[in-house]
């Protein structure tokens, strides 16, 4: 029962201890014991590389895709060839003319919350262009909060060759 796990944890046994101090002390035991099965590394499920700046250093995915690859029932290399008319309806506005796909990166994000405020920054950014015939998927990932100057640093550098954001 519970003694002996107290006892195979932290190696004593109860001593007296209310229950409720004998349960910190598990905890206590537990956390610095990491009993807790610790799941795969970063870098075995999300195969990248470390990328280090100025402002410090973060995690980074990228993969390319043909263009003649296909997202649910079209090719990507229809973004090369989108209707005026679509792209004025989806901005809301008349920027068709000087809209060009290939000089446009579409960006989305995950974040820790939508609250806004301290505490909320994005984790997770992705980007996706056209380079060539390829369609190019770019995370930028932060793995710990100390690493969003550089995350940021480098996703500011990146994004300065398009002329679109979408």
């Amino acid at each position: 029962g519970l003694h002996a796990l107290e006892r195979e944890i932290v190696g004593a046994a109860p001593d007296g201890l209310s229950l409720k101090q004998r349960l910190e002390r598990l905890v206590g035991a537990a956390a610095s014991q990491a009993l807790c099965p610790r799941g795969p590394a970063l870098e075995e499920v999300a195969p990248g590389r470390v990328v280090a700046n100025d402002h410090g250093e973060f995690y980074m995915l990228e993969h390319e895709l043909h263009v003649d690859r296909f997202h649910g029932d079209v090719p990507l290399a229809r973004l090369r060839a989108l209707p005026a008319e679509s792209i004025e309806i989806l901005a809301g506005e008349p920027v068709a003319s000087a809209f060009d796909p290939a000089r446009a990166v579409f960006l989305d994000t995950e974040t820790t919350g939508l609250a806004g405020g301290a505490g909320t920054a994005a984790f997770l950014i992705g980007t996706g262009y056209l380079e060539g015939d390829r369609f190019v998927v770019r995370q930028y990932f932060m793995r710990d909060y100390n690493e969003e100057a550089a995350m940021l640093e480098a996703l500011a550098a990146a994004l300065a060759r398009f002329a679109h954001v979408v």
